[in-house]
């Protein structure tokens, strides 16, 4: 009985690929009653035209979970890092620990690239935060399932460190541009 149990457990992880949801548990095309329908324990903030988000958290992170609607069809999926550090280069620590994350569970990513503005921090991983802050350091990470393009970046936007993951669907992404 233990064996059929072990073999069954085995064949259910096995036969549900990592893509059967796009995004937590939602899939890309369904309406936004349906997505929050997914988000039993959600405390839905005030929805903006064509977006539900609420705060959760990832893998130890507090974040904004957030989905976006076209047409009333779910396109984008989007997580929002909202810890606040005062060492700039803890902002890196989260993203190369997220990154091994969704390497773990896409597989290699498509790209990864490491952007320089400025590189005269380059040579000083001690102050590679600093440069984030600045602006003249950026990093994103790319993966592509069967249905969602995964990009997961980090940069600064008027000294503000933004930290995110997105998830577009493969199927619709022209769709959200015309909007």
């Amino acid at each position: 009985m233990t064996r059929l149990l072990i073999a069954l457990s085995l064949f259910s992880l096995i036969s549900v690929p990592a893509w059967a949801e796009d995004f937590r548990n939602a899939k890309f095309g369904m309406s936004p009653q349906d997505v929050q329908a997914t988000e039993e324990d959600a405390d839905w903030r005030i929805p903006e035209r064509d977006v539900l988000a609420f705060d959760t958290e990832l893998a130890g992170n507090d974040v904004s979970a957030g989905y976006i609607f076209v047409d009333e069809r779910f396109v984008r999926g989007t997580y929002f890092v909202t810890e606040v550090y005062q060492n700039e280069n803890d902002y890196l620590t989260d993203f190369e620990y997220l990154d091994r994350l969704l390497t773990k569970k896409y597989g290699k990513p498509k790209k990864s690239k490491t952007n320089w503005k400025d590189d005269r921090w380059k040579g000083s991983p001690a102050y590679y935060g600093h440069a984030l802050q600045q602006g003249d350091f950026s990093r994103f990470t790319e993966w592509k399932t069967k249905t969602a393009q995964i990009t997961h970046f980090i940069y600064a936007e008027d000294y503000e460190i933004i930290h995110r993951i997105d998830y577009v669907s493969l199927e619709m992404p022209d769709v959200e541009e015309q909007e």
